[in-house]
């Protein structure tokens, strides 16, 4: 398969055109991705500004003292929503709940460790690490396909 990038200026749309000889379930599947992410492009805070981000550039939201915050590798946002909204919405994005206060972007693990406590220990892309409640673990084994 061929694929050709163009640079337009910013006063033309964007578009994507495929041109397939039969639509198969992975252009498909590619066609709905690219639907979802753009509609479910967010808009985050930070002081009087917006900013628009798509889910798959945040690590994970945290809930901390009645506040949303969606972390990225260099940001840090306030988010209009509850956590129980975004874990609705996000679900099937590959985001988790991994805590009462956090939602974690599973494509954004790099390793996981468990603990003696029966929790895990998740490092992300950017090698931060984030803790796993005991009580999320085996939704978290399930998602990643681990046995057990």
């Amino acid at each position: 398969m061929k694929i050709k990038l163009e640079m337009i200026p910013k006063t033309r749309t964007e578009q994507i055109i495929f041109q397939l000889h039969e639509l198969t379930a992975e252009h498909q599947e590619l066609i709905d991705r690219l639907k979802t992410d753009k509609l479910l492009e967010m808009i985050l805070h930070k002081g009087d500004k917006k900013y628009r981000v798509l889910p798959k550039h945040i690590l994970y939201f945290e809930s901390v003292d009645k506040k949303t915050f969606a972390y990225t590798t260099d940001d840090v946002f306030e988010v209009r929503e509850k956590l129980y909204q975004l874990e609705e919405k996000l679900s099937t994005h590959q985001f988790i709940r991994i805590s009462k206060s956090m939602i974690l972007n599973v494509k954004q693990i790099h390793v996981i460790y468990p603990t003696l406590s029966g929790r895990f220990e998740a490092e992300l892309e950017n090698q931060e690490r984030v803790k796993i409640s005991r009580n999320y673990v085996p939704a978290l084994k399930r998602i990643l396909g681990m046995k057990g």
